[in-house]
Protein backbone atom coordinates (compact mmCIF):
# COMPACT_ATOMS: atom_id res chain seq x y z
CA UNK A 1 0.00 0.00 0.00
CA UNK A 2 1.42 3.10 -1.17
CA UNK A 3 0.60 5.49 2.12
CA UNK A 4 2.49 8.72 0.43
CA UNK A 5 -0.05 11.67 -0.26
CA UNK A 6 1.34 12.73 -3.65
CA UNK A 7 4.14 10.22 -6.04
CA UNK A 8 8.20 10.83 -4.19
CA UNK A 9 10.19 13.42 -5.72
CA UNK A 10 13.26 12.53 -6.60
CA UNK A 11 15.94 15.33 -5.49
CA UNK A 12 19.22 14.09 -6.09
CA UNK A 13 20.66 10.83 -8.29
CA UNK A 14 23.90 9.64 -6.97
CA UNK A 15 25.70 8.31 -10.00
CA UNK A 16 27.06 4.66 -9.05
CA UNK A 17 29.46 2.41 -10.91
CA UNK A 18 27.50 -0.22 -8.39
CA UNK A 19 24.98 0.25 -5.55
CA UNK A 20 24.31 -2.99 -3.40
CA UNK A 21 23.81 -2.44 0.43
CA UNK A 22 23.80 1.35 2.59
CA UNK A 23 23.92 2.18 6.08
CA UNK A 24 23.95 5.66 8.13
CA UNK A 25 26.81 6.07 10.74
CA UNK A 26 25.79 7.13 14.41
CA UNK A 27 23.75 10.59 14.10
CA UNK A 28 23.01 9.91 10.44
CA UNK A 29 26.11 12.30 9.33
CA UNK A 30 27.33 9.88 6.74
CA UNK A 31 25.79 7.71 4.36
CA UNK A 32 28.06 4.29 3.29
CA UNK A 33 26.87 2.90 0.29
CA UNK A 34 28.17 -0.48 -0.62
CA UNK A 35 29.49 -1.48 -4.26
CA UNK A 36 32.58 -3.32 -6.19
CA UNK A 37 34.98 -3.91 -3.47
CA UNK A 38 34.44 -1.66 -0.60
CA UNK A 39 31.92 1.44 -0.35
CA UNK A 40 31.69 4.83 -1.05
CA UNK A 41 31.28 7.26 1.64
CA UNK A 42 28.84 10.46 1.57
CA UNK A 43 28.28 13.35 3.63
CA UNK A 44 24.28 13.29 4.24
CA UNK A 45 24.38 16.83 4.38
CA UNK A 46 26.18 16.86 1.16
CA UNK A 47 23.89 14.99 -0.45
CA UNK A 48 20.65 17.22 0.82
CA UNK A 49 22.60 20.25 -1.12
CA UNK A 50 23.29 18.09 -4.47
CA UNK A 51 26.56 17.24 -4.08
CA UNK A 52 26.51 13.89 -5.24
CA UNK A 53 30.60 12.84 -5.11
CA UNK A 54 31.64 10.64 -2.86
CA UNK A 55 33.49 12.38 0.26
CA UNK A 56 35.61 8.91 0.80
CA UNK A 57 36.26 5.49 -0.79
CA UNK A 58 36.74 2.13 1.43
CA UNK A 59 38.62 0.45 -1.25
CA UNK A 60 39.58 -3.10 -0.47
CA UNK A 61 42.72 -4.42 -3.37
CA UNK A 62 41.39 -7.67 -5.04
CA UNK A 63 38.04 -7.97 -3.29
CA UNK A 64 35.37 -8.64 -5.13
CA UNK A 65 31.38 -7.78 -5.30
CA UNK A 66 30.94 -5.74 -1.91
CA UNK A 67 26.79 -6.56 -0.93
CA UNK A 68 25.78 -5.34 2.78
CA UNK A 69 27.41 -3.35 4.99
CA UNK A 70 27.26 -2.64 8.97
CA UNK A 71 28.59 0.18 11.14
CA UNK A 72 29.38 -0.44 14.43
CA UNK A 73 26.89 1.43 16.47
CA UNK A 74 29.61 3.82 18.18
CA UNK A 75 30.28 4.48 14.14
CA UNK A 76 33.99 3.71 14.31
CA UNK A 77 34.56 0.46 11.75
CA UNK A 78 32.60 -0.26 8.82
CA UNK A 79 31.86 -4.31 7.83
CA UNK A 80 31.73 -5.11 4.21
CA UNK A 81 30.58 -8.51 2.90
CA UNK A 82 33.04 -9.32 -0.07
CA UNK A 83 30.81 -11.81 -1.53
CA UNK A 84 32.99 -13.50 -4.42
CA UNK A 85 36.06 -13.56 -2.21
CA UNK A 86 34.22 -15.04 -0.01
CA UNK A 87 35.54 -12.35 3.38
CA UNK A 88 34.44 -10.12 5.32
CA UNK A 89 36.37 -6.79 4.76
CA UNK A 90 36.72 -3.84 8.42
CA UNK A 91 37.43 -0.37 7.97
CA UNK A 92 38.50 1.99 10.50
CA UNK A 93 36.24 5.22 9.17
CA UNK A 94 37.53 7.37 11.66
CA UNK A 95 40.53 6.89 10.28
CA UNK A 96 39.27 7.06 6.64
CA UNK A 97 37.47 10.29 7.20
CA UNK A 98 40.55 11.87 8.87
CA UNK A 99 42.84 11.13 6.58
CA UNK A 100 43.85 13.77 3.43
CA UNK A 101 43.84 10.13 1.43
CA UNK A 102 40.75 9.68 -1.28
CA UNK A 103 40.74 5.73 -0.97
CA UNK A 104 41.18 3.96 2.22
CA UNK A 105 42.10 0.24 2.58
CA UNK A 106 41.05 -2.28 5.03
CA UNK A 107 42.79 -2.67 8.73
CA UNK A 108 42.11 -6.71 7.86
CA UNK A 109 39.93 -9.02 5.86
CA UNK A 110 38.36 -11.99 7.60
CA UNK A 111 37.25 -15.01 5.53
CA UNK A 112 34.16 -16.69 6.68
CA UNK A 113 33.32 -19.15 4.07
CA UNK A 114 31.53 -19.41 0.66
CA UNK A 115 29.27 -16.22 -0.31
CA UNK A 116 29.48 -14.02 2.41
CA UNK A 117 25.96 -11.49 2.28
CA UNK A 118 23.79 -10.20 4.77
CA UNK A 119 25.85 -8.54 8.12
CA UNK A 120 24.68 -7.29 11.25
CA UNK A 121 26.03 -5.52 14.23
CA UNK A 122 24.99 -6.42 17.83
CA UNK A 123 22.84 -3.76 19.52
CA UNK A 124 26.20 -3.18 22.15
CA UNK A 125 28.73 -3.57 19.23
CA UNK A 126 29.93 -6.60 20.97
CA UNK A 127 29.75 -9.16 18.17
CA UNK A 128 28.56 -8.89 14.07
CA UNK A 129 26.70 -11.63 12.72
CA UNK A 130 27.30 -12.70 9.08
CA UNK A 131 25.06 -14.99 6.48
CA UNK A 132 26.93 -17.31 4.25
CA UNK A 133 26.76 -19.86 1.53
CA UNK A 134 23.83 -18.16 -1.10
CA UNK A 135 25.39 -18.20 -4.42
CA UNK A 136 23.84 -16.28 -7.40
CA UNK A 137 21.05 -18.78 -7.65
CA UNK A 138 20.26 -21.59 -5.98
CA UNK A 139 22.09 -24.04 -8.26
CA UNK A 140 25.25 -22.80 -6.91
CA UNK A 141 24.23 -22.07 -3.35
CA UNK A 142 26.19 -24.05 -0.88
CA UNK A 143 25.53 -25.16 2.71
CA UNK A 144 25.20 -22.08 4.51
CA UNK A 145 26.46 -20.82 7.75
CA UNK A 146 25.98 -18.15 10.29
CA UNK A 147 29.15 -16.55 11.36
CA UNK A 148 29.95 -14.59 14.61
CA UNK A 149 32.66 -12.25 14.57
CA UNK A 150 33.90 -11.02 17.42
CA UNK A 151 34.38 -6.95 16.82
CA UNK A 152 37.08 -6.20 19.45
CA UNK A 153 39.53 -8.81 17.83
CA UNK A 154 38.05 -7.85 14.05
CA UNK A 155 38.96 -4.57 14.62
CA UNK A 156 42.34 -4.82 15.94
CA UNK A 157 41.56 -4.20 19.60
CA UNK A 158 42.14 -7.71 21.02
CA UNK A 159 44.13 -10.82 20.19
CA UNK A 160 43.34 -13.70 18.75
CA UNK A 161 40.92 -15.56 15.80
CA UNK A 162 38.41 -12.74 14.79
CA UNK A 163 35.52 -15.83 14.25
CA UNK A 164 33.97 -16.58 17.81
CA UNK A 165 31.46 -19.27 16.27
CA UNK A 166 30.02 -20.62 13.00
CA UNK A 167 26.73 -22.02 12.95
CA UNK A 168 26.08 -24.17 10.03
CA UNK A 169 22.38 -24.30 8.26
CA UNK A 170 21.07 -26.66 5.55
CA UNK A 171 20.58 -23.76 2.89
CA UNK A 172 22.69 -20.45 2.24
CA UNK A 173 21.70 -17.37 4.82
CA UNK A 174 20.92 -14.33 2.68
CA UNK A 175 20.51 -11.41 5.14
CA UNK A 176 20.20 -11.12 8.69
CA UNK A 177 19.32 -8.99 11.26
CA UNK A 178 19.01 -8.64 15.48
CA UNK A 179 16.25 -8.26 18.02
CA UNK A 180 16.24 -4.83 19.22
CA UNK A 181 17.55 -6.14 22.69
CA UNK A 182 20.54 -7.62 21.09
CA UNK A 183 18.71 -11.11 22.42
CA UNK A 184 17.44 -13.25 19.16
CA UNK A 185 19.36 -13.17 15.71
CA UNK A 186 16.86 -13.46 12.60
CA UNK A 187 18.32 -14.78 9.17
CA UNK A 188 16.65 -15.52 5.68
CA UNK A 189 17.41 -18.93 4.24
CA UNK A 190 17.11 -17.65 0.18
CA UNK A 191 17.00 -21.72 -1.38
CA UNK A 192 15.30 -22.87 2.30
CA UNK A 193 12.46 -20.79 1.58
CA UNK A 194 12.66 -20.05 5.23
CA UNK A 195 13.12 -17.93 8.36
CA UNK A 196 15.44 -18.76 11.36
CA UNK A 197 15.89 -16.94 14.64
CA UNK A 198 18.88 -17.50 16.88
CA UNK A 199 19.46 -17.16 20.55
CA UNK A 200 22.49 -14.65 20.87
CA UNK A 201 23.82 -16.24 24.23
CA UNK A 202 23.56 -19.76 23.00
CA UNK A 203 25.43 -19.20 19.30
CA UNK A 204 28.26 -18.04 21.74
CA UNK A 205 28.17 -21.01 24.62
CA UNK A 206 25.79 -23.62 22.96
CA UNK A 207 25.81 -23.08 19.27
CA UNK A 208 24.20 -26.61 19.13
CA UNK A 209 21.11 -25.35 20.32
CA UNK A 210 20.94 -21.95 19.23
CA UNK A 211 18.42 -21.83 16.90
CA UNK A 212 14.95 -20.90 18.29
CA UNK A 213 12.63 -20.59 15.71
CA UNK A 214 12.07 -21.82 11.97
CA UNK A 215 8.92 -20.46 9.81
CA UNK A 216 8.44 -21.50 6.27
CA UNK A 217 7.63 -18.86 4.20
CA UNK A 218 7.60 -17.99 -0.18
CA UNK A 219 10.21 -18.36 -2.30
CA UNK A 220 14.02 -17.27 -2.27
CA UNK A 221 13.41 -14.30 0.61
CA UNK A 222 16.01 -11.72 0.48
CA UNK A 223 15.36 -8.89 3.13
CA UNK A 224 13.75 -8.60 6.32
CA UNK A 225 13.39 -5.92 9.27
CA UNK A 226 12.14 -5.56 12.10
CA UNK A 227 8.69 -3.47 12.95
CA UNK A 228 6.10 -2.43 16.05
CA UNK A 229 9.12 -2.37 18.37
CA UNK A 230 10.20 -5.66 17.44
CA UNK A 231 7.21 -7.30 17.35
CA UNK A 232 6.91 -8.27 14.38
CA UNK A 233 8.93 -8.63 11.31
CA UNK A 234 8.57 -7.97 8.00
CA UNK A 235 9.86 -10.42 5.23
CA UNK A 236 10.67 -10.20 1.04
CA UNK A 237 9.48 -12.97 -0.47
CA UNK A 238 11.47 -12.21 -3.50
CA UNK A 239 10.72 -15.26 -5.85
CA UNK A 240 13.73 -13.76 -8.19
CA UNK A 241 14.43 -17.12 -9.65
CA UNK A 242 10.92 -17.67 -11.34
CA UNK A 243 10.76 -15.16 -14.49
CA UNK A 244 7.12 -13.18 -13.97
CA UNK A 245 6.57 -15.13 -10.39
CA UNK A 246 4.59 -12.78 -8.36
CA UNK A 247 6.70 -11.17 -5.11
CA UNK A 248 4.99 -10.62 -1.68
CA UNK A 249 6.45 -9.12 1.73
CA UNK A 250 5.03 -11.45 4.56
CA UNK A 251 4.09 -10.26 7.99
CA UNK A 252 5.47 -12.24 10.89
CA UNK A 253 4.52 -12.47 14.79
CA UNK A 254 7.83 -12.78 16.55
CA UNK A 255 6.38 -14.27 19.87
CA UNK A 256 4.41 -16.88 17.96
CA UNK A 257 7.92 -17.84 15.82
CA UNK A 258 9.49 -18.33 18.91
CA UNK A 259 7.06 -20.52 19.84
CA UNK A 260 7.12 -22.33 16.95
CA UNK A 261 3.66 -21.47 16.63
CA UNK A 262 1.64 -20.68 12.99
CA UNK A 263 3.46 -17.06 12.95
CA UNK A 264 2.08 -15.58 9.38
CA UNK A 265 -0.16 -12.62 9.98
CA UNK A 266 -0.47 -11.83 6.25
CA UNK A 267 0.60 -11.19 2.76
CA UNK A 268 1.15 -7.58 1.11
CA UNK A 269 1.38 -7.37 -2.70
CA UNK A 270 4.73 -5.88 -3.45
CA UNK A 271 6.77 -5.22 -7.14
CA UNK A 272 9.07 -7.46 -8.87
CA UNK A 273 12.05 -8.70 -6.78
CA UNK A 274 11.80 -6.62 -2.85
CA UNK A 275 15.12 -6.89 -1.96
CA UNK A 276 16.08 -4.04 0.91
CA UNK A 277 14.20 -2.58 3.39
CA UNK A 278 14.36 1.35 5.14
CA UNK A 279 12.29 2.00 8.64
CA UNK A 280 11.71 5.51 8.40
CA UNK A 281 12.23 6.98 12.55
CA UNK A 282 8.95 7.48 13.06
CA UNK A 283 8.44 2.97 13.17
CA UNK A 284 5.60 4.14 10.59
CA UNK A 285 6.32 4.11 7.41
CA UNK A 286 8.53 1.63 5.52
CA UNK A 287 10.58 1.80 2.18
CA UNK A 288 11.12 -1.19 0.14
CA UNK A 289 13.34 -1.05 -2.98
CA UNK A 290 12.06 -3.71 -5.67
CA UNK A 291 15.03 -4.61 -8.06
CA UNK A 292 12.59 -5.73 -11.37
CA UNK A 293 10.27 -3.20 -10.72
CA UNK A 294 13.04 -0.34 -10.48
CA UNK A 295 10.97 1.85 -7.84
CA UNK A 296 10.83 2.03 -4.44
CA UNK A 297 7.31 1.38 -2.61
CA UNK A 298 6.09 3.32 0.93
CA UNK A 299 4.28 0.82 3.30
CA UNK A 300 2.14 2.11 6.50
CA UNK A 301 3.47 -0.60 9.16
CA UNK A 302 1.37 1.72 11.66
CA UNK A 303 -1.67 -0.23 12.19
CA UNK A 304 -0.46 -4.14 11.85
CA UNK A 305 -2.65 -7.08 13.14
Amino acid sequence: MNTAKSPPQTIHRIPLASAQGEALTLGNNYLLVSGGSGAAVFKVSDLIRGKTHPLKLLNSPGGRYAVEVAVTPDGRFAFITLQHSNQVAVFDLFRALASRAYRSTPVRKVGVGPNPIGIAAAPDGSYLYVATGLGDNCKTSAEGSLVVLDAATAEGKAPGPPIKEKVGTESGLARVITSPDGKDVWATAGCGNTLQAYSAAKLIHDPGHAQIAQVHVGQAPLGLVMVDQGRRIVLADSDRYHAGAQSNLVLIDVAKASAYKPAILGIIKSGKVPRQFALAPDGKTLLVTNTNSQNVEVINVGELP
